[in-house]
């Protein structure tokens, strides 16, 4: 079973929303995304 979470936070420097995903699947591997909420 994979597990999924989702951050949002405002940039410290610029201010925009930065999205940060982290993901776990079954076998404990974790996979971590971080992008501009507009891409």
């Amino acid at each position: 079973m994979m597990e999924t979470q989702d951050y949002i936070e405002d940039c410290q420097v610029c201010c925009r929303p930065i999205s940060i995903s982290v993901e776990t699947d079954e076998n404990g591997s974790i996979n971590l995304a971080v992008r501009h909420e507009n891409e």
